[in-house]
């Protein structure tokens, strides 16, 4: 699936202590740390506290990291797609009427989409994945945000990244992004095989049909269909997430510590953060 590559589409905001573009819960924890008294007799007020005094301001800033999330994961989907359709052809490898397989490698599959379906082909079942871009993120890290906020989460967060507990929030954020994911994905994928079925019916000379549209393949599935395999995203997702944010944090402090990436720009280090906790993740 694409979605699990969404290292480069997080959702951030920009801490001006640092200087550095960080995860929203990043910023904040900077942002309230940094401004509470160095003694320790003076009470120190939780991030949730924080949360209820500024509500307004919390979700105008989840909308916006929304919708750059949804702009920046569709234009990723539109870039990557083509890849994510020969990768799903070659998982579901099938065998012609010749008896051998039907592509070689996947290069042979993107050369024969071509040649069979156009073009066009290559996109095919993009809408779902185009919807999912950004109530994916949105749910993953607005879970992961607000679970970071509990007092349980924010205890001592004066010593350094609480890789633990970052792991924790970051696999309940993971398995709570299964809501939309799995359905999007199940009906993406009935959509990518339909013109290689097409295909096989041609060749077995049984009539084609026409191919469904994603309302088509969701209705046709039904509610209990559109969760099926569930169990099997479940153990993808939740290890993902529980790998991802500590990695991610990791990278970023040692990022902003390190003297030799001064030069390097914000973005720049939220880009191999993100590849760099995406990597052990995936």
């Amino acid at each position: 699936s694409l979605y699990p590559a969404t290292a480069s589409y997080l959702p951030l905001a920009f801490d001006e202590s640092t200087g550095i573009l960080q995860p929203m819960s990043a910023v904040f924890t900077s942002s309230s740390s940094s401004s509470l008294p160095s003694q320790s007799t003076t009470s120190q007020s939780s991030p949730t506290k924080e949360l209820s005094d500024h509500p307004l301001s919390w979700a105008f800033r989840l909308s916006s990291q929304f919708v750059a999330a949804t702009f920046s994961g569709g234009l990723g989907v539109l870039s990557l797609y083509p890849l994510d359709l020969v990768k799903t052809r070659m998982m579901n490898q099938r065998v012609g009427p010749s008896g051998t397989r039907l592509y070689l490698q996947s290069l042979d599959c993107f050369q024969k989409v071509v040649q069979y379906e156009g073009v066009r082909g290559l996109y095919r079942g993009l809408l779902p994945p185009l919807l999912a871009s950004g109530p994916e993120v949105a749910i993953m890290f607005g879970v992961q945000d607000l679970l970071n906020g509990l007092p349980l989460s924010s205890a001592d967060r004066n010593v350094g990244h609480h890789w633990q507990m970052e792991s924790i929030t970051g696999g309940c954020a993971g398995a709570c992004q299964l809501l939309v994911t799995n359905p999007l994905e199940i009906t993406k994928i009935r959509m990518q095989l339909q013109g290689e079925t097409s295909r096989l019916f041609e060749a077995y000379g049984i009539p084609k049909t026409k191919p469904k549209t994603f309302s088509e393949v969701a209705v046709q599935m039904q509610l209990s269909g559109l969760y099926r395999g569930a169990a099997a995203c479940l153990l993808r997702d939740i290890p993902f997430g529980a790998l991802f944010f500590p990695f991610y944090a990791i990278s970023k402090d040692y990022m902003r510590k390190e003297r030799s990436m001064d030069a390097v720009g914000p973005t720049t280090k939220t880009f191999l953060a993100g590849t760099l906790a995406g990597i052990p993740a995936s």
